[in-house]
């Protein structure tokens, strides 16, 4: 297979793996808004976390999904990355949209940026940076690019995920959150 084809292969599957992963979080997202309560009395609760934690499963891991399917069939890095943050992308301006009925334009964009949203990016670095790596050692071709840049890359993601989530439980990222939030509005 000439490399033209396995780019245009990898492009295809890069893309195809982000349309499930997006039809799963919208699909998830649609099943957690159904009001159970009146549907089946009893299953609100059961139902909306199962889904819920189905739905940050999907946004936590959908670059450890897309990524390597595309980097598999040839697709270029930056195509790689883009489809690979697409579906956090989407969820993002769907929450920003949903806030906007309660929120200024400005505070919704502001809200964009909470840790949830950040979290899952930060998460997607460390995973697309592993699995870059671990091309990379699979591949290993004389002259080709090392493996340091895709290994430090997936630490600096995991470390700032520490920062942001798990740090002090959280607290430190909120506060400075809030802080922009109070200077801005």
């Amino acid at each position: 297979m000439s490399n033209a084809q396995e780019n245009g292969n990898g492009f295809k599957f890069a893309w195809i793996a982000f349309l499930w992963v997006c039809g799963l979080m919208a699909a998830c997202k649609i099943l957690y808004n159904i009001a159970w309560y009146e549907f089946a009395p009893g299953m609100h609760k059961p139902v909306t976390f199962v889904v819920g934690v189905l739905l940050f499963a999907v946004l936590a891991l959908a670059p450890a999904v897309v990524y390597p399917i595309g980097r598999k069939r040839g697709a270029s890095g930056p195509l790689l990355v883009l489809v690979s943050f697409l579906t956090l992308l989407i969820w993002d301006a769907w929450e920003v949209y949903r806030v906007t009925e309660f929120f200024t334009l400005g505070e919704s964009l502001y809200y964009g940026l909470n840790s949830v949203f950040i979290a899952a990016v930060l998460a997607g670095i460390s995973e697309m940076g592993a699995w870059e790596a671990y091309f990379r050692k699979k591949d290993k071709t004389e002259g080709a690019p090392g493996l340091m840049g895709p290994v430090l890359t997936a630490l600096a993601g995991l470390a700032l995920l520490y920062v942001v989530m798990f740090w002090n439980l959280g607290q430190s990222f909120f506060y400075i959150y809030q802080s922009g939030y109070r200077a801005l509005f």
